[in-house]
């Protein structure tokens, strides 16, 4: 067909003039437009799927609705500030019912106040003052409580009068739970009112006992002689033991039948053996005199003290056993029921291999002294809780009767004379603590260096840094004003503490009677002194007494410190209790509840829990003060939560719904404020949020919290960061000062190839011009897991190029840092995940499909 001027396109029927193109037949669309998160969720909604958001945690749900009479009130007030149609109970009823959260923040704004200091400062002290919970807070928690307690047993009753079976079944499982739990997790189940308060203050003696007897024995031998010397000497001190002894035996010989080489042995015996070295004989004397001072601790008689008394002996490898001192060593009436090995009575016959004796001077003498010390104690307390929880001699005929009667006979542990009747409890709670066993788990754990990598790590990342001192500080503070009010907050209350544990002459008068503050240091660290934080928990008291396992080291400034801090809390909430008009006693236990006994916790705990979860003991007595804070005091949380707000008023602005929204989880999951525009200081690293983290996830703030030794390989199998939630792949981004410094060396030539292709550095321009750096994700998980992880990022921090000074010397000293957040980017993040929710629901149900196509542009 030939070509037509002004054809466009060929045609088999032929050009039809004005036609372009074939006409087109246009078709009904199919799919809908689900463009927008909001057509994805009202569509999903019509095919029977309820779409549910993520809401705010329960705590945080919680906090609001203890804070409704707060808005009421201010709702309240802002109307009567804004003039024209005032009705109340509408005013009230917005804020009770949470439509409209006003604090006095606002109130004043709207009453003219502008400047921001003024309105965030006065407007938290009209929070306080004006919000009902402060004067009722309690009552309300507690009348809740008791309506629920009385629905509950109504519910209870009526159900046990359908189904009498299946409710006494029940009724039966819920006491052995109940049971169980208790033994696990409550110090001193089951055991008479005070008894095991008596026992943890006789652990307690002991512990300041172990401190001193180490420090002492360092002060007399470790300061002024070398490791050679003091080793020398003590070779020198087995010697001469040995001649003595070979002396002593042959005064009941015949001289005349003795061969040559024997009568030659022991005129060389009496000859004391001595060294070239001065020092080393000094130090040989001063062993004697520490020998007869120890024998005279042990009731040894003087003439009989460097017969007796051996303190190279170690007796844990003797016997071969890990058994340490035992207190229950069998309830049939052969045997006392208390007793010791008390191996530094025994007379010395040197049959001892040298493989079995302790070589080292200072710790051969420290565990001496200390296995002295406390029997003694442990002697004299179960005397006390005898004559106190127990039964006298005379209250049973026989043993069998007093069996009978659930009691169980104590005898003297020298002797076996029965000196009273306690409680079968009583009497195993007392053996399990004042006398441990060391057990499978014990070795097993010690064996294999598991204890020395927790202890190590523990210490790693909190003695050593201001912040985490100058948070417990802090923290301490606010402990005290949870359960003592704002008293506890008052300056006089702090200087008086700090005379106390100067150990001052200084009189004080504390509700209306007068102490000596010496007096009551002593007190505070016989109550105290071996039960703080770094003693217990980082210092593994209960585990270090199990076999007298304790190590001879000195003890650091950082631990001093940390001591310092947990004993000045605990004395400015005895201060601040006794000015309260409690006695002294009361005071004390306010004191312990507001700044935690760390070495209260069960044999469970310590042995397990403790061993999985490094700070699991502050995790479990931080739970019990929040949850009782709550329920007596609720007050006392919420304004903690308006004073965060309050200072995101004087700095930020008020942080609003639309904000909320916008902040990632780890920013609300504790009481950070804004700071300026996008910018909020994360936390401040009080109780309450650590409180809250866990509340809000519970098993992955679990999870996060293992022992590195745990979680690394659980995380490695998985593939999965448990504090970041996110793939391990996934996680290789590093710091800007770190991946500078490692490029650099590796420039240099002073990082080695091994290291250089494990860690795997590399640098990239990002989207705002500036070098990022990423390393391989293997060893970043290897990092973060290491006793050096808080180091690292404390220095990343530091030399972080993008943070101010401000910003640096804040993350440094506090822990806390200001997070520039982009909100826009988070609503998407946000956005994104409820999408994916949703289709991924909906794909389940066969209900739309999906399609994605990823490419790069040329």
């Amino acid at each position: 067909m030939p070509y037509s001027p002004g054809q466009l396109s060929k045609s088999s029927k032929g050009y039809t003039p004005g036609s372009l193109s074939k006409s087109k037949t246009t078709k009904e669309r199919k799919t809908v437009d689900i463009e927008s998160i909001d057509q994805l969720k009202a569509e999903a909604e019509k095919r029977g799927l309820k779409v549910t958001e993520k809401k705010p945690s329960i705590f945080r749900r919680t906090l609001d609705v203890l804070s409704r009479p707060l808005y009421a009130s201010a709702s309240i007030a802002k109307d009567l500030v804004d003039g024209g149609d005032i009705n109340p109970l509408k005013s009230f009823y917005r804020g009770i019912s949470g439509q409209d959260k006003t604090t006095y923040s606002d109130v004043l704004e709207k009453a003219g106040v502008q400047n921001k200091f003024l309105k965030g400062g006065l407007g938290f002290a009209l929070d306080i003052a004006l919000d009902p919970t402060t004067y009722f807070g309690g009552a309300i928690t507690k009348g809740v409580g008791k309506v629920v307690g009385v629905a509950g047993k109504a519910a209870f009753k009526a159900g046990s009068k359908l189904a009498p079976e299946t409710f006494t079944y029940l009724e039966a499982a819920g006491k052995s739970l109940k049971d169980a739990f208790g033994s696990a997790f409550v110090y001193g189940h089951g055991t008479s009112k005070g008894l095991a308060d008596e026992v943890s203050l006789a652990l307690n003696k002991m512990g300041i006992a172990k401190e001193g007897v180490i420090e002492e024995n360092i002060k007399s031998f470790g300061t002024k002689y070398t490791r050679d010397e003091l080793e020398e000497a003590g070779r020198l001190m087995i010697k001469n033991r040995r001649q003595e002894l070979l002396f002593r035996k042959s005064k009941n010989n015949n001289p005349n039948t003795l061969s040559p080489e024997i009568s030659q042995q022991i005129v060389n015996a009496k000859a004391v053996n001595e060294s070239s070295n001065p020092k080393v004989n000094e130090l040989v004397s001063l062993f004697r005199s520490k020998a007869n001072e120890l024998a005279k601790k042990a009731g040894i008689p003087e003439e009989k003290a460097y017969r007796n008394y051996f303190p190279f002996i170690d007796e844990s490898k003797i016997t071969g056993k890990t058994k340490s001192a035992s207190l229950l060593n069998s309830p049939d009436e052969s045997s006392p029921l208390f007793k010791s090995n008390e191996g530094y009575l025994k007379e010395f016959k040197n049959l001892i291999p040298d493989e079995s004796l302790l070589k080292k001077p200072i710790e051969a003498y420290s565990r001496k002294e200390f296995q002295i010390v406390r029997d003694k104690i442990a002697k004299d307390s179960i005397e006390k809780l005898v004559g106190i929880y127990g039964k006298p001699l005379e209250a049973f005929s026989d043993i069998d009767s007093a069996i009978e009667a659930g009691y169980t006979a104590i005898k003297d542990k020298k002797f076996g004379k029965v000196i009273g009747y306690l409680k079968e409890k009583d009497a195993n709670f007392i053996n399990d603590y004042l006398f441990p066993e060391f057990k499978t788990l014990d070795v097993l754990a010690k064996g294999t260096g598991y204890d020395g990598f927790t202890k190590l790590f523990k210490t790693a990342v909190t003695a050593y840094f201001p912040a985490f001192h100058i948070r417990n500080y802090v923290s301490g503070n606010v402990q005290n004003y949870q359960v003592l009010g704002t008293r506890a907050l008052a300056p006089s209350n702090v200087n008086s503490a700090l005379a106390i544990l100067k150990g001052s002459e200084k009189e004080l008068n504390l509700g209306g009677k007068i102490f000596k503050a010496s007096e009551l240091k002593k007190v505070l660290e016989e109550r105290f002194g071996g039960a703080s934080q770094y003693i217990s928990d980082i210092g593994n008291y209960i585990d270090e007494l199990s076999g007298n396992n304790f190590r001879v080291n000195k003890i650091g400034k950082a631990r001093q410190i940390g001591n310092f801090v947990e004993m000045n809390q605990k004395a400015v909430a005895t201060v601040t209790a006794l000015k309260q008009g409690r006695t002294l006693e009361e005071a004390l236990s306010l004191a312990e509840k507001a700044g935690f006994d760390y070495s209260k916790i069960t044999k469970f705990e310590a042995k397990v829990m403790r061993r999985l979860v490094p700070f699991y003991t502050f995790a479990r007595k931080n739970a019990e003060l929040q949850i009782n804070t709550i329920l007596n005091n609720p007050e006392r949380i919420i304004n903690q939560t308006k004073l965060a707000n309050a200072l995101s008023n004087m700095f930020g602005g008020k942080t609003t719904e639309e904000d909320l929204k916008g902040l990632p989880e780890w920013v609300l999951g504790g009481l950070g404020f804004k700071v300026k525009d996008n910018k909020y200081l994360s936390q401040f690293g009080l109780p309450l949020e650590e409180h809250l983290q866990r509340w809000n996830k519970p098993i992955m703030s679990t999870l996060s919290s293992l022992n590195p030794i745990i979680k690394y390989p659980l995380e490695a199998k998985l593939g999965f960061d448990f504090f970041r939630e996110e793939k391990i792949t996934d996680i290789n981004s590093v710091s800007p000062g770190t991946g500078e410094l490692l490029l650099k060396a590796k420039e240099k030539g002073m990082m080695p190839d091994w290291i250089d292709q494990l860690l795997n550095v590399r640098t990239y321009k990002g989207k705002d011009g500036k070098d990022k750096y990423t390393m391989s994700p293997k060893s970043l998980h290897v990092l973060r897991n290491l006793p050096t992880s808080r180091l690292q990022g404390t220095l990343e921090k530091i030399f972080d190029k993008d943070l101010d000074k401000i910003n640096k010397w804040t993350a440094f000293i506090s822990g806390a840092k200001v997070y520039d957040i982009d909100q826009e980017q988070q609503q998407y993040f946000q956005e994104r995940d409820l999408r994916r929710d949703i289709e991924d629901q909906l794909l389940k149900r066969g209900i739309g499909s999906k399609f994605e196509n990823f490419y790069i542009y040329k």
